[in-house]
């Protein structure tokens, strides 16, 4: 059997700076920060930003949305 290994990437934000703030607080609003991230980088990976059942609203919980697990399990 063979162990799990994880990488793990900070994500730093300037509190002073107004529009990092901003995106900090945004962020902040997330239940899951790394999943959020994630999906992000999914998103970004198969070009896919366009607004649709996948859209993410502040409230809503990640969990909730649909995802490519196999892509996804690639990045866990």
């Amino acid at each position: 059997m063979r162990g799990v290994t994880i990488k793990t990437k900070g994500v730093s934000f300037n509190l002073e700076d107004p529009d990092q703030l901003e995106l900090y607080q945004f962020a902040a609003k997330r239940k899951n920060f790394s999943a959020y991230i994630k999906r992000l980088i999914q998103k970004d990976i198969t070009g896919s930003w366009r607004t649709g059942a996948n859209e993410v609203h502040p409230n809503q919980d990640e969990s909730e949305l649909l995802f490519d697990e196999g892509l996804m399990s690639k990045l866990i």
